[in-house]
């Protein structure tokens, strides 16, 4: 119902519709059906998908952080999710370990790049790094009430972000939500949001 639940940049472009908004993503169902609200958006082309995909859109994201002055940029990675299917949702699987410990290079890649940015002392950079859902075997259809396939994590860094752990279990719905909130956008009651804004001082 993405008519009544819209993504994140949707609410933020009502609130500052001058606010440049940047959306990077190699499964292409999120630019076709999730995503509203975004000015710009690349999905790598079909045979990159999704290690190389994964590694062209980094490179991306991190010439926009150094050419544009984006106020949010969401950025996904779909290696982990693919490798998890065909292997192994587990961190006794090589193969799916390996996929995470090349996204979280990807990771860095952009940190990097931000940090980079001439006026990055000068800026309130927020960066949120978290996963849609885990799995369980090769699958998560079906998760709903499976703690591996529900409960998922959350990192928040920057200079707005609390210190330590955050407490209590974390879901993809606190993301939006704590984006928001950094943002400067009051959550309104109306859009009824599951998610709450977390991780930040």
């Amino acid at each position: 119902k993405y008519d009544r639940y819209p993504h994140f940049f949707h609410h933020l472009k009502r609130q500052w519709p001058t606010a440049l908004t940047i959306s990077i993503a190699d499964w292409p169902p999120i630019h076709e059906y999730i995503l509203s609200g975004a000015d710009i958006k690349r999905v790598p082309d079909e045979d990159q998908l999704y290690v190389p995909g994964d590694r062209q859109s980094a490179e991306e994201a991190a010439e926009f952080f150094q050419r544009q002055d984006p106020a949010a940029m969401f950025v996904y990675f779909g290696q982990v999710d693919e490798h998890g299917h065909k292997f192994g949702f587990s961190p006794t699987v090589p193969e799916y370990i390996a996929a995470i410990e090349r996204v979280d290079a990807h990771v860095g890649t952009l940190v990097t790049a931000l940090r980079k940015r001439p006026h990055f002392q000068e800026e309130n950079w927020l960066i949120l790094v978290s996963s849609d859902h885990g799995g369980r075997g090769r699958d998560h259809g079906k998760g709903l009430g499976v703690p591996e396939i529900m409960n998922s994590f959350m990192i928040a860094s920057g200079a707005a972000a609390a210190r330590g752990e955050i407490p209590g279990t974390t879901y993809l719905v606190e993301v939006p939500c704590t984006a928001l909130t950094h943002l400067g956008v009051k959550i309104d009651p109306a859009w009824q949001l599951d998610g709450k804004p977390v991780g930040l001082k």
